[in-house]
């Protein structure tokens, strides 16, 4: 069965690649700026980029059974047009592959996605890694002329 979950040796297995992955990806000529682990939890990781009209953007990533899923913080919300903001996230969430935006905690927007588990290797990593940039790079300007903050 395909979608047959992760058991607890092929997850922690998974995780030991996780680490090495993410490891690999940081260098002197690399857009990754740091890697780490978040100490609570074995399964949550973060990368920050280097960014182009943001400093960077930081990607959370929480590895389960089942699926990777991954997040970035988009936008604080806005004073001021929050209808507006809504209504251009919702018509790109229409045209996005393999992510959407979403609210989050304190009505912060995020940039969100999951890919199955199973089958993941550095490749679909530094894939999400440049999906999830490459969006919050291209729309973040746009997004805030849709609001005052």
């Amino acid at each position: 069965m395909a979608d047959r979950p992760l058991d607890a040796d092929e997850l922690d297995r998974l995780r030991e690649s996780f680490d090495g992955w993410l490891n690999d990806l940081t260098g002197p000529d690399s857009a990754v700026l740091e890697t780490g682990r978040d100490g609570a939890d074995p399964s949550r990781w973060y990368v920050r980029v280097a960014g182009e009209e943001r400093d960077y953007v930081a990607i959370w990533f929480i590895l389960g059974q089942r699926h990777l899923r991954f997040e970035a913080w988009f936008l604080p919300p806005p004073r001021q047009g929050m209808e507006s903001l809504m209504r251009f996230l919702m018509e790109l969430n229409g045209r996005l592959w393999g992510l959407h935006f979403g609210v989050g905690d304190e009505e912060a927007i995020f940039v969100r996605g999951e890919r199955p588990s199973r089958g993941l290797d550095a490749g679909a990593v530094d894939e999400v890694i440049g999906l999830v940039v490459a969006t919050v790079e291209r729309y973040f300007r746009a997004a805030l002329s849709h609001g005052t903050w």
